[in-house]
């Protein structure tokens, strides 16, 4: 008996094994901007040691403009959402943007003049929160205290009222309520903030041995953790390939996963570094990888080389420390020996695509490790760089001299 891949394809599609789903946004499309550290209860009264400052961190890829965006906080007393603080400016991938009342210490990027106050809560007998806004959205959202359920029911960025498990710890006078990993956001307070002894505005975060900590999930350099795979490439432009080439990569997973220490590889006769990537991959979200003159912008602007598989087969992959995460191999013969996932010397491979023409997964995220299986030819006006996939028509089986058993 004969398979046909194609009807194969269509059944790994048909199962719904994963949703493709639409592309992670948060305030048009700029996810990556996190409250980072606050100081909610500065040394002395708060009403006159006007100590409060809260620091936002671009832990995405590409450049944020401030315009539009705001620190909102929520007290007990008030019972909502007060805006406090409306940012500007840019902020680049990495970067740190912090606001300050007048006498909050250190390099403050937005000081408030006098007689203007954050007015954080101190969570005194149940939880109050900070979070951060733009155009009407929310991106970002910091509940911290005691208690929540049963009081005001502050929700947090999953939606749902957040149970007091889930809340950052109460601050103490003088110490800063902090993310364990810089920009690391699991929409759980209670596991991402610690309670730091050394405030750090403006710099690296610093949560102290013993402190409540709680567990993020992640760790500060992910090792292949996650399900991160390359969603769709670009090896070929329609004419010269200078400019044009790039790769989308796509976090399948249910937690967001830093790409610090990763790095995405190309193959003609051997494998050799490309580009090294940075910054947190959202659950759900899509990171484009390419060169100058990709229409529409890219996230990581890089200079690449992708083989066009002429001759045999070429690859393209994403690594992490030591670590394969995802492996794209594409063309025939596979005379070079390069390896799947599965770690033996690969005979599922892609086709090759041509003349503008991209390389798609069938289904956003749906890794096999048979590259033949996972992976389609989409023609150059389906292509759909920095998003989900289109829906790919499987073609027909030519059933000429098969025989069916």
């Amino acid at each position: 008996m004969r398979f046909c891949s194609q009807y194969f394809r269509l059944a790994l599609i048909a199962l719904g094994v994963l949703s493709s789903g639409d592309a992670f946004a948060i305030c048009n499309g700029h996810y990556g901007l996190k409250i980072n550290e606050l100081v909610a209860n500065p040394d002395g009264s708060d009403s006159s040691a006007l100590g409060e400052w809260v620091e936002v961190y671009n832990a995405g890829s590409s450049q944020v403009n401030l315009a539009g965006w705001a620190i909102e906080r929520a007290k007990s007393s008030s019972s909502n959402w007060s805006a406090r603080a409306s940012l500007s400016g840019t902020l680049s991938p990495g970067e740190i943007y912090t606001v300050g009342e007048l006498n909050a210490p250190g390099a403050i990027d937005l000081r408030l003049e006098s007689g203007e106050k954050l007015d954080f809560g101190n969570a005194g007998s149940n939880a109050d929160g900070v979070r951060l806004v733009c155009d009407g959205s929310v991106a970002d959202t910091v509940l911290y205290g005691p208690a929540n359920v049963g009081y005001d029911d502050w929700q947090d960025d999953s939606g749902l009222v957040a149970s007091d498990d889930r809340l950052a710890p109460k601050p103490i006078e003088g110490q800063s309520l902090a993310r364990i990993v810089d920009g690391v956001d699991s929409d759980d307070s209670g596991a991402d903030f610690c309670g730091s002894e050394a405030p750090s505005p403006g710099g690296e975060n610093a949560c102290d041995a013993g402190s409540d900590t709680g567990d993020t999930g992640i760790g500060p350099q992910a090792e292949c953790d996650g399900d991160v795979v390359i969603n769709e490439i670009m090896t070929d432009p329609e004419g010269s390939d200078g400019g044009y080439e790039w790769v989308e990569i796509y976090n399948a997973d249910s937690i967001p996963v830093p790409l610090n220490g990763w790095a995405i590889e190309a193959a003609k006769s051997g494998w050799s570094e490309e580009v090294e990537l940075f910054g947190i991959l959202p659950a759900g979200a899509y990171l484009l990888i390419g060169e100058e003159n990709v229409s529409g912008g890219v996230d990581i602007e890089a200079s690449l080389d992708f083989g066009n598989a002429s001759t045999s087969s070429d690859g393209v992959r994403l690594v992490c420390g030591d670590g394969v995460a995802d492996t794209v191999l594409y063309g025939s013969p596979n005379s070079d020996e390069f390896r799947d996932d599965g770690g033996g010397v690969a005979t599922s491979l892609a086709e090759v695509a041509r003349g503008g023409q991209c390389l798609a997964r069938i289904q956003n995220g749906y890794d096999t490790d048979l590259c033949g299986l996972d992976l389609a030819v989409v023609e150059p006006s389906y292509c759909s760089p920095g998003g989900p996939n289109p829906a790919i028509e499987p073609p027909v089986c030519d059933t000429e001299n098969t025989s069916v058993i």
